[in-house]
């Protein structure tokens, strides 16, 4: 249960110079790989960002005093979750075009009650008010006069149809 990280790059570490392509992509399928094992099994970190994963490829998680079990994770669970890490990287991280292509293997892998399109609108919308390292850089949805941002009023969601992901 218990492993010892300390020879292990964090994450938040890892990602503040840009990586090559191939390392982006890599990055995001094991992000998405760790999400769903965790919300598959239940597993609410509660306060999972970039400062609290350990590893490259496969990740192991710190600050764990807020890590909640259910028998299934709520839709909003998972959506604060996946608003959380997104907003914890910064836009050199990962670009627009690998984090909407990771959100929707996500989102195929262990589907929404909602809509994609809309559970998509609440991360950016969540990610953005989080005001956190992930500016929107090249999200269309970011940059929306509907998405509200750390001051915006939580009900407005971007239009549906942008082209970017959070």
């Amino acid at each position: 249960l218990l492993e010892d990280v300390a020879a292990a790059p964090c994450l938040e570490r890892t990602v503040q110079r840009t990586p090559a392509p191939a390392a982006r992509s890599a990055l995001a399928d094991a992000l998405v790989a760790l999400l769903l094992s965790l919300h598959r099994r239940g597993i609410d970190h509660g306060d999972l960002q970039a400062s609290h994963l350990y590893g490259t490829e496969r990740f192991a998680l710190i600050d764990l005093e807020g890590v909640r079990f259910a028998r299934a994770l709520s839709d909003d669970a998972r959506l604060r979750a996946l608003a959380e890490l997104n907003a914890s990287l910064p836009d050199a991280a990962l670009d627009a075009q690998a984090r909407r292509c990771a959100f929707e293997r996500y989102a195929r892998a262990l589907p929404f009650r909602m809509e994609p399109a809309e559970a998509l609108r609440q991360v950016v919308g969540r990610s953005l008010r989080r005001a956190h390292r992930w500016s929107g850089a090249g999200c269309d949805a970011a940059v929306s006069p509907a998405t509200p941002r750390a001051t915006g009023s939580s009900s407005t969601t971007p239009p549906p149809d942008h082209p970017h992901p959070p």
